[in-house]
């Protein structure tokens, strides 16, 4: 069970970070949904390496 919530997890923030990479999110839009636990989970540096450029 904790095995596939971390799979899960993992899975989401690969998402959150192409979309980063692919410029369809922005680093600020991110930053926003800070409350939410994916965001909160994922930190900073993988977020601003993402970023494209």
């Amino acid at each position: 069970m904790a095995l596939a919530r971390a799979a899960e997890a993992r899975t989401a923030r690969r998402a959150l970070l192409a979309e980063v990479a692919s410029g369809a999110v922005s680093v600020a839009a991110v930053f926003e949904r800070r409350g939410q636990d994916l965001v909160g989970r994922t930190r900073v540096v993988q977020v601003l390496r993402a970023v494209p450029g």
